[in-house]
């Protein structure tokens, strides 16, 4: 899951009324959450990279100070269930990716490679992993499923 899609799930499982609300997550709907959730369920575990939640911890520091709170609280506890893999930024920066994405989506390429398929919101993303044969789904797929 990338960075945006990552932090709708979080926001999302802590508490749903705050998706319109919060300049992050306004562009999703409470439907794309759900539908999402129904997705990540599927899976026994969410895959990810301390490059993406850092992305997610910093986007999520601009909340309002309660629901801010509230949120890294919920964290605290989520953070466990996640299968998190690391990579060296040397390793990342000498990625195909790196130049046209930054570190952190250059992560999500290295680590998906062939093995897990993508949730993003990133269509130059999606286009770049599919074109290398990655499973990928833009949050857009989920739209037209509802």
């Amino acid at each position: 899951m990338d960075t945006n899609v990552l932090l709708l799930l979080l926001v999302g499982e802590q508490d749903v009324s705050i998706i319109p609300k919060f300049k992050r997550t306004k562009i999703y709907s409470t439907d794309d959450f759900a539908s999402l959730k129904k997705y990540v369920n599927a899976f026994s575990a969410i895959v990810t990279t301390p490059n993406i939640l850092t992305e997610v911890s910093n986007l999520a520091d601009s909340m309002l100070d309660d629901v801010r709170t509230r949120f890294f609280e919920g964290t605290q506890t989520r953070f466990l269930s996640l299968e998190e893999h690391y990579f060296p930024s040397r390793a990342l920066t000498a990625s195909k990716f790196y130049l046209r994405f930054g570190l952190s989506d250059s992560s999500v390429y290295e680590l998906v490679k062939a093995k897990y398929p993508v949730v993003t919101d990133d269509l130059e993303l999606y286009n770049a992993l599919i074109h290398d044969q990655i499973d990928a789904l833009n949050i857009n797929h989920f739209r037209s499923l509802a």
